[in-house]
């Protein structure tokens, strides 16, 4: 249902609405949380529509729903620019060990298989970030 669409419609609708969107913002927040955030991208991307979503269609609902609304939404972008930082702090040490001496690379060899698939899969998700230049 486009913003349009819903800023036309009852007061009840609007209200399913604002807490449906809350619940789907506290699963992305919970995903972040427990490391299943397949992409943080649409994280954002969804704490900026919803915002939307509340200015141009579910403003005047319901103040107690708009407040915590607004609430989830910090909590999904703090979540967001938390764990991008973690990363990136990540890349760097990751770096440093590979770049550093001979002895580095050897011992980052020794990690097992999994261990260096997630850190790349890590990286790839930190340079996907910093290449596609989406601000956070």
């Amino acid at each position: 249902m486009d913003r349009e669409h819903l800023a036309r419609q009852p007061q009840n609708i609007k209200g399913i609405k604002l807490i449906d969107r809350i619940d789907n913002l506290d699963e992305c927040l919970r995903d972040i949380q427990s490391g299943v955030h397949w992409d943080l991208t649409f994280h954002q991307t969804y704490a900026n529509e919803s915002e939307l979503l509340l200015l141009e269609a579910l403003k005047g609902t319901d103040l107690d729903l708009e407040v915590e609304m607004i609430e989830s939404i910090a909590a999904l972008r703090e979540a967001v620019t938390t764990w991008l930082g973690r990363k990136a702090v990540t890349v760097v040490e990751i770096m440093k060990l590979l770049c550093n001496d001979d002895s580095s690379l050897k011992a980052f060899g020794m990690v097992s298989s999994e261990a260096r698939f997630k850190i790349m899969l890590d990286l790839a998700e930190v340079l996907k970030v910093a290449l596609v230049g989406r601000r956070l």
